[in-house]
């Protein structure tokens, strides 16, 4: 017994020591670390960032360097810097770039704009770049999140707005709440790309030094500690150069669809944002639905409108990461590269968790916004009928019903899934019955008082849609189908509208209904 008590005093004494010892590797590492990177950053910055000269932190060494140089100035080197492919965010040089102190003209690059010279680093190649525009529409969150968790699939990282990842509720509520879509377009000037001539990398003494102190047995702590300092991946082939970015919102009913008057084509939109790019006006129906969020320039002096292009060589912005390679193949110790891959692995994991996270929550508040009371509108229509004339009549605005509450045609709904009271003729002819679906979309009903025969259908429903307008109708010859045109004629309608603006106009050709995408 007491030779058991005398075993467990020893046991928890050597947990307790290794505690300890686990602990200050841990402060100690800290220490280090945090030493190594304020030393890193005196020499290695400023370097290319996402909008320009960059910095983790503001050094007096790196301020100082920049007002010193003369003559020939080094390329700034806009490869080699390590970033956080969960974040996005840039951190150090990681690889050690040399130049040569008397350099050939084939080691000069000249600045096409300003016949400004710089000196090419041994272990790079650089090359003018093509400066197509860049714009892309995104429909909803997922589009646009997707091209963070895609990184490491593809293989490449954007700049500009896309440079920093963001939460998928984060952009859901920003750029994408009530039916709205959104753009980024990028135009580039006076590109760069920056390419490694090999793989077989060297690792600058900041870089190594961090690497070499990792322990072989994992510990996360540790592990999580690099990987904040230095990221997860080092970028071998880039793009530097300027840009003109611009965020654009927009109403998503701007495309054509039956249910809308109006609407332009996907190249038409396209087309406008490419106009607003380049500083031309758009088409006003586009213009008068979309919102500017952002509208900057980046790379060398934005301020200096007039020569900004001028000045972007020499202080270019990081573009594009078109390749980069993950931390793991840097390390030349097989069970540091199989921690730091865990570790990589793990992080990028917790970013996907997180980000998965929220889509539930999000595809909830995308069905509470479609299946909730909205304000509707009730009108009726008819072609030439008889002795009446073409014509429509806007009834009322109205609030619909949650769709809950009309989910099935029933007695007991029958007056509550209505746009107004059913008590009179005038009531019966003019008002609109509706019934929607679990997903929130709504369809129009009207009874038919022709078809009082056997089999005959008494009630005509509309197409389900989630806005615009359902259109119920009967007619002898030809459906109506067209916003722009009068009704045809022994044609009876009935319209349930949302989300749009109903108007009745009188043109040449006759009576014609609108109901047109809201403007902001």
């Amino acid at each position: 017994m007491v030779l058991k008590k005398i075993l467990i005093c020893i046991s928890i004494l050597l947990i307790l020591v290794n505690s300890q010892t686990l602990h200050s590797k841990k402060t100690m590492y800290k220490l280090l670390s945090s030493s190594n990177i304020e030393e890193a950053m005196e020499e290695l910055c400023p370097f290319p960032g996402y909008y320009g000269i960059y910095c983790p932190q503001e050094t007096t060494a790196a301020h100082k360097r920049q007002l010193q140089q003369q003559g020939i100035t080094k390329m700034p080197s806009g490869i080699g810097a390590s970033f956080d492919i969960s974040t996005g965010e840039l951190k150090l040089p990681a690889i050690q770039l040399s130049y040569p102190q008397e350099p050939s003209q084939e080691q000069i690059y000249t600045d096409p704009l300003t016949n400004s010279q710089f000196i090419i680093a041994d272990e790079t190649n650089i090359l003018q770049a093509d400066s197509d525009d860049d714009i892309r529409i995104y429909k909803n969150e997922f589009e646009l999140t997707n091209i963070w968790l895609d990184a490491t699939k593809n293989g490449q990282w954007l700049g500009g707005e896309y440079s920093s990842s963001k939460d998928l509720i984060d952009v859901f509520n920003k750029f994408f709440r009530g039916n709205q879509y959104t753009s980024i377009a990028q135009q580039p000037k006076n590109v760069i790309r920056m390419a490694f001539k090999t793989d077989n990398l060297k690792l600058n003494r900041f870089a190594q030094r961090a690497i070499d102190s990792l322990p072989e047995d994992y510990q996360e702590e540790i592990y999580n500690e690099f990987l904040n300092a230095w990221g997860t991946h080092i970028a071998v082939d880039t793009l530097i150069g300027g840009m003109i970015e611009k965020q654009t919102i927009f109403k998503d009913c701007v495309f054509f669809t039956p249910q809308f008057s109006g609407g332009i084509s996907t190249e038409q939109v396209i087309q406008a944002l490419r106009h607003e790019l380049h500083g031309n006006q758009a088409e006003g129906f586009f213009t008068a639905r979309r919102q500017v969020t952002l509208d900057h320039k980046f790379g060398g002096n934005p301020e200096d409108g007039a020569n900004w292009e001028q000045t972007i060589s020499k202080n270019p912005a990081l573009l594009k990461i078109n390749r980069f390679l993950s931390w793991e193949y840097m390390a030349a110790n097989p069970q540091v590269r199989a921690n730091l891959s865990q570790a990589i692995a793990r992080r990028i994991d917790s970013m996907r968790q997180r980000q998965e996270s929220y889509q539930a929550q999000i595809r909830e508040q995308r069905r509470l916004e479609r299946v909730g009371p909205r304000i509707a509108w009730a009108i009726q229509g008819n072609g030439q009928c008889h002795h009446l004339s073409p014509s429509f009549n806007i009834r009322r605005q109205f609030e619909l019903k949650a769709a809950e509450r009309c989910l099935n045609r029933t007695d007991e709904n029958w007056l509550d899934c209505t746009s107004g009271p059913q008590q009179s003729y005038d009531d019966f002819m003019y008002e609109v019955r509706y019934e929607r679906d679990q997903e929130g979309n709504y369809r129009a009903i009207m009874h038919n008082p022709v078809a009082e025969y056997p089999g005959g259908l008494r009630e005509a429903d509309g197409a389900f849609v989630d806005r615009g307008c359902s259109v119920a109708q009967r007619y002898r010859d030809a459906m109506y189908s067209d916003f722009n045109q009068t009704p045809p004629n022994e044609t009876y309608i009935k319209m349930l509208c949302t989300d749009c603006h109903p108007d009745v106009y009188n043109t040449p050709s006759g009576v014609v209904f609108q109901c047109s995408c809201p403007s902001f």
